[in-house]
């Protein structure tokens, strides 16, 4: 309690919100770690390794959200979130990084005749049932980050069309939000005041659309938002 800290950045904005992508990492780390321990001839601290990546990181984020106010300021898209948020999110990747690595481990372990299958039956069955608990929010949160990628393909094609608004402007921060069909998309930019019309964002915000359509998405609540800056150019010329 009474960290000295209010504004969070990527690494711990980043851990809040874990996917299926994540439990394959867990898995992988889980088989590495494992496979490391039967063997001589390779380093034991290679599962020390993948278990301290895993594990530590998202602790850490939860004691960061559970010793910190309710109100936190990320870096990244003046985005607020709460510490609830951070903890929970950060959390359920932990959970999911030790069902990962333990379910993981078993197998290995079983594969390379360390006990017997009918020993480890009921440990298998309930660290199985764990991940597949998991997976509902893993889903959610996969396919949230899938539409903001194809969201961020985008966005690069339109502006790579238009060779000012390429050079005179920068895309900060993409934030995707998934209730049922409606997709609620957050896009954080600068640009120069008079670069990027209200004609260029309409025709923009279509195209986006019409991208992550097909992605079963129904309706989507866009809010964009443009800083402006100036941009000055100095140039130095040494005779």
């Amino acid at each position: 309690l009474g960290l000295p800290v209010d504004i969070v950045g990527s690494e711990v904005v980043g851990r809040t919100s874990p996917n299926l992508i994540d439990l394959g990492i867990a898995v992988a780390a889980g088989a590495a770690g494992s496979f490391s321990l039967t063997r001589k001839s390779i380093a034991t601290s290679i599962a020390g390794v993948a278990i301290a990546v895993a594990l530590v990181p998202p602790l850490c984020v939860t004691g960061m959200g559970l010793g910190i106010g309710s109100g936190l300021e990320a870096q990244i898209g003046r985005a607020v979130v709460t510490n609830f948020e951070v903890s929970a999110g950060s959390f359920l990747l932990f959970i999911v990084n030790l069902a990962g690595i333990t379910f993981t481990a078993c197998l290995v372990f079983l594969s390379q005749s360390y006990g017997t299958a009918g020993k480890a039956f009921q440990t298998l069955v309930i660290w199985l049932l764990i991940i597949g608990l998991l997976c509902g929010p893993l889903t959610g949160s996969m396919k949230e980050f899938v539409v903001t990628n194809r969201i961020a393909l985008e966005i690069r094609a339109i502006r790579k069309e238009d060779s000012k608004i390429i050079n005179l402007t920068q895309i900060r921060h993409i934030d995707v939000r998934l209730e049922g069909t409606t997709a609620y998309v957050s896009i954080l930019g600068s640009a120069p005041q008079g670069v990027v019309t209200d004609e260029y964002l309409e025709k923009s915000e279509q195209r986006i659309f019409d991208a992550i359509a097909n992605m079963g998405i129904k309706s989507m609540n866009l809010k964009i938002r443009i800083y402006p800056v100036e941009i000055k150019e100095y140039q130095n010329i040494v005779n």
